[in-house]
């Protein structure tokens, strides 16, 4: 598996494995997040070069807001979004953010769990924010900038 900046020729990958998620992107959608200034989005590759997984998060100076978090059926519970989200956070050490923060929807307990397996917690509750029947719960976690070993 290989990180890697994500590029055009991605976006039908991340069009399919958004199918899978609970909140599906179109490609166009990404298509529009390649020229967002502030929009930074990875991919995890595997050998043969398709997206398996990807992370985007909007940064805003001492904090990141991750937008998607999402690993390909075939390839969850592998390390994938671990590998991401590793990615992301050593970034942040050296751009000096301080906070990542995300929202999950309450009833994706297997998100939750990773996410608190890596050191995130619960900070708030935006209550019916999915589609006005699911509620979002907030979380952030501290970024340190000397042992940049994300949790987990």
């Amino acid at each position: 598996m290989k990180i890697v900046k994500l590029e055009e020729k991605h976006l039908e990958d991340l069009a399919e494995i958004d199918l899978m998620s609970n909140a599906p992107w179109t490609k166009d959608s990404f298509k529009t997040e390649l020229s967002n200034g502030i929009a930074r989005y990875y991919v995890a590759e595997n050998d043969d070069g398709k997206a398996i997984g990807y992370v985007g998060y909007w940064w805003s100076f001492y904090e990141i807001q991750i937008t998607f978090l999402a690993v390909h059926k075939n390839a969850r519970r592998q390390g994938v979004a671990k590998a991401l989200m590793q990615y992301v956070y050593d970034e942040c050490v050296e751009m000096g953010t301080e906070t990542i923060q995300l929202e999950v929807r309450s009833g994706n307990v297997s998100a939750i769990s990773l996410y608190k397996k890596l050191g995130f917690v619960e900070v708030g509750v935006r209550p019916k924010y999915y589609g006005g029947t699911e509620d979002a719960l907030l979380m952030d976690l501290a970024v340190k900038p000397k042992g940049n070993e994300i949790n987990g």
